[in-house]
């Protein structure tokens, strides 16, 4: 009996032990290598055929992008904070390449850049491209024969409701704005609990709904 005894308190004993000797283990140096390789560039090519820009997608979004806020209106998702679309996806590096001899000339965006919706201006000779930001989406213009960007000074896109567009004229882009005497945004709503009364009504399926008489004051 007791030879029985100690043998199931060892079986019970044996997998706690093993659950505590377990850990986190990283994957093999091989799996990793390709796991946090760059991935393959998005293209875009000139209007008149003789560059492609090379854009480089972010692979694994961190964990603070994913928890920004979110605003449903209209069908769309909107983080409040840069006035675009909620988890907008984005490209890290910007690299212009010459079609004819391979030539590749990087961008000098800012460090950490979130580019978005990059746009050829109809000659090719200027790029627009969106930059993500905190306080907002900073419209930038990059001259495609060397690869120099300058951020447009005082102004933030609105890209949840439209963006930017380039004109005919080949140097003009139209541009929709986030207003700078646009204030505050609206704090989230709490809800009031409410009283009822006995009144009740029947909905059209024949159920009992009670009506809300009053709402509670704050």
């Amino acid at each position: 009996m007791k030879t029985k005894f100690l043998l199931l308190l060892i079986t019970l004993i044996l997998p706690l032990n093993l659950f505590a000797q377990g850990a986190y283990k990283q994957p093999p140096k091989n799996v990793l290598d390709v796991l946090n390789a760059p991935a393959t560039p998005a293209t875009s090519v000139s209007p008149a055929k003789n560059k492609i820009a090379l854009l480089e997608p972010l692979r694994y979004p961190p964990i603070a992008e994913l928890s920004q806020p979110m605003l449903r209106l209209a069908g769309l998702r909107i983080n409040p904070n840069t006035n675009g679309a909620h988890r907008q996806s984005y490209f890290v590096k910007l690299t212009l390449k010459n079609i004819a001899d391979g030539k590749e000339t990087s961008v000098n965006l800012p460090p950490n850049a979130q580019i978005i919706s990059p746009s050829w201006s109809a000659d090719g000779k200027y790029l627009a491209a969106g930059n993500i930001t905190p306080g907002g989406v900073e419209l930038w213009i990059v001259e495609t024969t060397n690869g120099k960007a300058q951020k447009i000074k005082n102004a933030l896109v609105n890209t949840a409701f439209g963006g930017f567009y380039w004109m005919p004229d080949r140097k003009s882009l139209l541009v929709n704005l986030v207003p700078k005497n646009r204030g505050a945004g609206l704090s989230k709503p709490h809800a009031d609990r409410a009283e009822y009364s006995g009144n009740s009504r029947k909905d059209r399926r024949g159920a009992d709904v009670s009506r809300p008489s009053a709402l509670a004051e704050r």
